[in-house]
C-alpha cells in the first residue's frame, strides 16, 4: 500500500506525533510504502524520530501559522494524493488536514480523520470551534471512509455528531521496554528523595488535564501520609504552570511538589519509575497514552472517569475514579500505604498492556483498517 500520514506538526511533547511515529514504523516494517506530510514552524520542538524508510516532508506555514496554512503543502498535497492508496490524516481544525482530505476526495482516494481528541465535549466548547465544525469540519468528516478513534467512548462522542462517516475504534499502544532504571536510580537520575511516597503527574500542563484536583487531593493524602510528595513532569501550556504552582503555594504543599518540567527518553521512563503511582485526573481524554506508558512501566495508575480507562480498574492495575479531589485522595493513599496491593497491580499493570497494547498488534489492527476501506471503495467505483 502507498499510505500517506498528514499531521498539523510534529513535536517531541504531542501525543499525536508519537502514535504517528509509530503506526509509520510498524507500516514500514511490513513492506509498505509511506509518507509523512506536516507544517513546520507551529511548534518549537519537533526531534521526532521517524522510519527511515518513510518520506517525510515539513512544508513552512505562513501567515496563520497556528492554522497551519502553507501553499507548499498544498502544491505538494495536491501532487501526492492521487498517487497513494490511502490518506491518513490526524487532528482537526487546522489546514495541512484540511486540504489533505478535500484533495482525496477530489481524487477519489479514500481517507481517514483521526480527531485525537478533537470531538471530546471539552474541546468543542467554543463559539469559533462551533462554527468551524458546521462551515468546515463537517463536510470534511462526512466524507471521510472512516473516522478513528482510539476507544470506544471516543467513537460514542464522535457518534453523536450524526456524521456519515463511521467511527472505527483502534487504540493507541505502547512500547514494551526490556531494561530500565531501577526504583533507586530513576530517583536518582531525577533528584527525587528516595524514601518517600511520589505521586506522578506526567501530561501537559494545561487546565484540561486536572492538576487543581490533584493539588487538593494531595492535600489531604498528606493529612494521612505526612511524608507523600508529587512529581510534575510535562511542557507548560499557555503558562498554566504559573497559576498552578500559585495555588499549590496558596494549599501549602508547593514544599512537597517537585515540577520536572518536559521530560522524554530515558528521562520520562525514570519518572514512570520513580512513582509509586501515576494520577491523571482529567477533566477531558479521548484516550491518554500517559496511562498505558505508566501501566508499561508497572506503575499503578489513577485515572478519572473523564478518560476511557475502566479496563485500569477491571484489570486490578489501579482506580478508575469520579474526578473530586475526595475520590482522588482515597485512592491514592489506598495504594501508597498499601505494600501488598501496591506490588499486585504493578504485576497486573504490565500484563495488562503486553496483552493488548503492544505496537506491533496495533500496527496489523491499522494495516486490516485500510486493507478494508480500501477494498470497499474499489467496490463503489466498480459500482460506479
Amino acid at each position: 500500500m502507498k499510505i500517506l500520514h498528514v499531521i498539523p506538526g510534529l513535536a517531541n511533547s504531542s501525543g499525536p506525533s508519537q502514535v504517528v511515529s509509530h503506526l509509520v514504523r510498524e507500516a514500514c516494517a511490513s513492506g509498505h510504502e509511506c509518507s509523512l506530510y506536516y507544517a513546520t514552524g507551529r511548534n518549537a520542538d519537533c526531534e521526532v524520530t521517524i522510519h527511515p524508510d518513510c518520506d517525510v516532508q515539513g512544508f513552512p506555514a505562513l501567515g496563520l501559522k497556528k492554522w497551519g496554512y502553507s501553499p507548499e503543502m498544498k502544491r505538494a498535497v495536491l501532487s501526492k494524493v492521487p498517487n497513494c492508496d490511502i490518506v491518513h490524516c490526524h487532528s482537526m481544525w487546522l489546514y495541512p488536514t484540511m486540504i489533505a482530505a478535500r484533495t482525496a476526495y477530489r481524487a477519489g482516494v479514500p481517507y481517514i480523520i483521526r480527531p485525537a481528541g478533537s470531538l471530546e465535549p471539552w474541546c468543542v466548547r467554543g463559539l469559533k470551534k462551533q462554527l468551524y465544525l458546521k462551515l468546515i469540519e463537517r463536510t470534511i468528516l462526512d466524507r471521510a471512509s472512516a473516522i478513528h478513534a482510539v476507544s470506544q467512548q471516543e467513537a460514542n462522542n464522535v457518534k453523536s455528531f450524526g456524521f456519515r462517516a463511521p467511527a472505527v475504534v483502534v487504540p493507541n499502544g505502547v512500547d514494551i521496554a526490556e531494561s530500565g532504571p531501577s526504583r533507586s536510580e530513576a530517583r536518582r537520575l531525577l533528584g527525587l528523595p528516595e524514601d518517600r511516597p511520589i505521586v506522578l503527574f506526567l501530561s501537559r500542563i494545561h487546565e484540561k488535564k486536572g492538576l487543581d484536583v490533584l493539588g487538593e487531593a494531595m492535600l489531604d493524602v498528606r493529612k494521612r501520609l505526612p511524608a507523600a510528595m508529587v512529581a510534575v513532569a510535562g511542557p507548560d501550556s499557555h503558562e498554566y504552570a504559573k497559576k498552578i504552582k500559585q495555588l499549590y503555594k496558596d494549599l501549602g504543599i508547593i514544599d512537597a511538589t517537585r515540577f520536572l518540567g518536559e521530560v522524554s527518553g530515558e528521562l520520562k521512563q525514570a519518572a514512570y519509575r520513580a512513582a509509586d503511582v501515576f494520577a491523571l485526573p482529567t477533566h477531558s481524554e479521548n484516550f491518554g497514552v500517559v496511562v498505558l506508558e505508566a501501566l508499561a512501566e508497572g506503575t499503578p495508575v489513577v485515572v478519572s472517569k473523564n478518560a476511557p480507562w475502566a479496563a485500569v480498574e477491571e484489570r486490578r492495575a489501579g482506580f478508575w475514579i469520579e474526578n473530586t479531589p475526595l475520590a482522588l485522595s482515597h485512592a491514592l493513599t489506598t495504594i501508597l500505604s498499601n505494600p501488598d496491593l501496591h506490588e499486585e497491580m504493578s504485576r497486573n499493570a504490565k500484563d495488562f498492556v503486553i496483552e493488548q497494547f503492544s505496537w506491533a498488534s496495533i500496527g496489523r489492527s491499522i494495516e486490516q483498517m485500510y486493507q478494508q476501506i480500501i477494498a470497499r471503495s474499489q467496490t463503489l467505483i466498480e459500482i460506479a
